[in-house]
């Protein structure tokens, strides 16, 4: 079964700012309450203003729920830059930019079957238990791509430790598919799943020896 798309909302993002947006919230309603329940018996005015405990808990209210919003916007914003390509069990959000984007969806994810199956052969059983049922996101720049660790140093593509997240760089915009370094990147995702290891030095030693991209 394929993965289904990504979509905006995400457990962390609840718990991280909605969960405390309506923590404080019930948190407001309840020392509101209480407040004028005393209140009333006492004949006290409930104590108003911004700088009042009521002021306060309300603030601190709209300020988890407009962090919550934003958090939400940003990531639909980036979702819509993104075209969703179902594998066979696994799928593929690819952010092609202003890279060539005619090319079909079978063009893509061909490039993920193809290096799957070579790997496969290195890692007999290995591999299609992995990618099942994963996402795989692909960001193509326009060239050069820096290392991260050196903006002096330029490379043909990268891919994110532990991740399922790769950026591949192109010379041009109408540059073949096979000619970037999708297989290339696609390969150190699935080294790094398999063994565990995301040592690039190891994964190169590795693709040498196979003679794979």
């Amino acid at each position: 079964m394929n993965p289904k798309k990504p979509i905006w909302f995400k457990l962390g993002d609840l718990l991280g700012f909605g969960g405390p947006t309506l923590l404080s919230l019930i948190g407001t309603i309840i020392v509101f309450c209480s407040d004028n329940i005393v209140n009333a018996k006492t004949g006290a005015p409930v104590p108003t203003g911004v700088f009042g405990v009521h002021g306060l808990m309300v603030t601190l209210t709209l300020t988890f729920l407009a962090i919550y919003l934003y958090v939400i916007r940003l990531r639909i914003k980036e979702l819509k830059e993104f075209r969703y390509m179902a594998g066979n069990g696994y799928g593929v959000m690819v952010h092609s930019g202003k890279y060539e984007t005619s090319f079909k969806d079978s063009d893509i994810l061909d490039q993920f079957e193809q290096a799957f199956s070579d790997w496969d052969k290195i890692f007999p059983s290995k591999v299609y238990p992995k990618v099942n049922g994963h996402v795989f996101w692909v960001w193509f720049e326009p060239a050069p791509v820096h290392d991260p660790k050196s903006k002096k140093i330029k490379v043909a593509g990268m891919t994110i430790a532990g991740s399922s997240k790769t950026v591949i760089a192109y010379k041009d915009p109408k540059q073949p598919l096979d000619k970037t370094a999708l297989q290339h990147e696609i390969g150190h995702m699935i080294q790094g799943a398999v063994t565990d290891n995301w040592d690039i030095t190891e994964h190169h030693k590795r693709s040498a020896e196979y003679k794979l991209p």
